[in-house]
């Protein structure tokens, strides 16, 4: 007994009439008529009274044909399910983030995953960018937020452009940059620097450190630590300045502005956002979760 056999005495049970049921299931009458029999010496009870002019559940029969329909129904719910994972249309992705506020940037991206992707669950957790590539590669982590590194490149991950922002100076209010409508950055030379700790991260942050590098100097005292809160925090605390992406003066709170950088040639410090994942991850919602990421029509 199988699955389309369950289905042949459905049908014959809600037909009650074997010629009729045979149509439905595109078998013979007698092939039909040979199914219910051989159903009935297997379960050992009858399924049907039937005569040379009526056809009628059993009692036990009845009982049967209930709880068939409910197995048809469980069999069919789990084929359906499992194709859907198998697609990358149901299952479930972990994503981590280095930071709340980084988080935050890609939120129009992950609610549109989420509606379009409704039997996806999305794990969403954060994590210090020094861990990231070893969560990755041991399988705790499907994908990672970060930056795009322009130095070595790990063979077993792949990186994947999200999107590219201007980096601006990040002060307090009472801050001399405050009052300027772009900061030049000669003036960083005497500054005191927040950025991030980078001791260990596979690819996250750099670009904020290589602003300073590439500006021809360092601020004359840098402080690392681990996420961009505590960048901010540190920031109006100590009445220091980090270079952070754009899309952090949207998505910070505390008494901060945020400046653009004045640069020589209309030249512009960047960072790339990007998702970055193993290569040998073979889990199929992964990918629906990286094309909705990189999805250029979804505005940041």
């Amino acid at each position: 007994m199988d699955i389309r056999g369950l289905k042949y005495f459905i049908s014959a049970a809600e037909c009650l009439n074997f010629t009729r049921a045979a149509k439905e299931c595109y078998i013979t009458q007698t092939a039909m008529s040979l199914h219910i029999a051989k159903m009935e010496e297997e379960l050992g009870f009858q399924l049907f009274n039937r005569n040379n002019r009526t056809v009628e559940l059993t009692v036990a029969g009845r009982d049967f044909y209930h709880r068939a329909r409910l197995v048809v129904k469980t069999y069919e719910e789990a084929v359906h399910h499992s194709r859907n994972t198998a697609s990358g249309k149901a299952g479930s992705v972990n994503l981590c983030v280095p930071s709340c506020i980084d988080g935050l940037v890609i939120m129009p991206r992950l609610k549109r995953f989420c509606s379009s992707f409704s039997h996806i669950n999305l794990d969403v957790r954060l994590l210090s960018p020094r861990y990231m590539m070893e969560s990755l590669k041991r399988g705790e982590t499907d994908a990672a937020l970060c930056w795009m590194e322009d130095l070595e490149q790990d063979p077993d991950l792949e990186v994947i452009q999200i999107g590219t922002f201007p980096l601006w100076v990040a002060a307090g209010v009472n801050h001399p940059f405050a009052k300027m409508e772009k900061v030049p950055l000669s003036l960083l030379r005497e500054e005191n620097g927040v950025t991030i700790e980078l001791k260990g991260a596979p690819s996250g942050y750099r670009p904020m450190h290589n602003g300073w590098v590439q500006a021809g100097f360092e601020p004359k005292s840098i402080t690392k630590v681990d996420k961009m809160e505590e960048v901010l925090f540190l920031v109006e605390l100590e009445d220091a300045v980090a270079m952070v992406p754009n899309y952090v003066a949207h998505n910070a709170t505390g008494k901060l502005v945020f400046r653009p950088l004045e640069v020589s040639d209309g030249e512009e410090l960047t960072t790339t956002l990007a998702v970055e994942r193993l290569k040998s991850n073979g889990n199929p919602a992964l990918n629906s979760l990286v094309s909705v990421l990189t999805d250029k029509n979804i505005a940041l």
